[in-house]
């Protein structure tokens, strides 16, 4: 990576107002986890072309990163304007105001980005995250098994359709969806703790004990 940054500026030396090299640059000062470096980078790309929208899309995503919300959502909206028919976009931008805890703006980028693509399994999980946190249950579930259908090995999406279930005290169908979310990845920590926590409802012990086991084997792998 380092050979890498030394080429960008190598060629940002050489022709300054290469956006290209600018963008790439930040890439790879991402890569490195150099944040500030990769903003000011970005920065640069849009500064020497404002309609550069992977470029506002990577700004906004090194916002993200960075926690600073509201300046990702004005960096998503730019590229947007650039180019509104790309719905990794508007998944970033409904993820930033998720975060802001700006729920319904976050639904209608979710339900936006569906639009142009309705077999984006991220923009259907994520739609179903915030139909959950919204109360609304029975959408959750239909948006996490529209999901499945699309991508059977989604572990993510069993893994928020059994927090739904559990939500609703259907404790066999969470129990399913966790198991079934645990074998796809193995070393995905979240099901682990969702298991044990319908366990521990259910008064199950030797189960709980089991699962609080299996956990524990994740993560030393996860740690590894």
């Amino acid at each position: 990576l380092n050979e890498a940054v030394k080429s960008y500026k190598k060629t940002i030396k050489i022709n300054p107002n290469f956006a290209h090299a600018h963008n790439n640059l930040g890439n790879t000062y991402i890569e490195q986890g150099k944040l500030d470096h990769a903003v000011q980078s970005y920065q640069k790309a849009v500064e020497i072309s404002p309609n550069y929208s992977e470029a506002h899309n990577n700004l906004g995503n090194a916002y993200s990163e960075l926690r600073q919300f509201n300046d990702a959502i004005k960096s998503y909206q730019k590229a947007l304007e650039i180019n509104p028919n790309f719905p990794a976009l508007l998944n970033n931008l409904g993820n930033a105001y998720r975060e802001l805890g700006q729920l319904n703006d976050a639904l209608q980028a979710y339900l936006s980005g569906l639009i142009l693509n309705t077999e984006y399994v991220d923009l259907l999980n994520n739609i179903g995250v915030i139909y959950h946190e919204l109360g609304q249950y029975g959408e959750a579930i239909n948006s996490y098994e529209k999901a499945i259908v699309i991508k059977p090995d989604f572990a993510d999406a069993y893994n928020n359709l059994g927090v739904t279930f559990n939500k609703l005290n259907l404790y066999d169908k969470a129990i399913k969806a966790y198991e079934r979310a645990i074998s796809l990845n193995l070393d995905f920590p979240d099901p682990y703790n969702n298991l044990s926590i319908v366990f521990r409802k259910l008064g199950l012990i030797n189960e709980l004990i089991g699962s609080f086991k299996r956990a524990i084997l994740c993560m030393e792998r996860v740690l590894i």
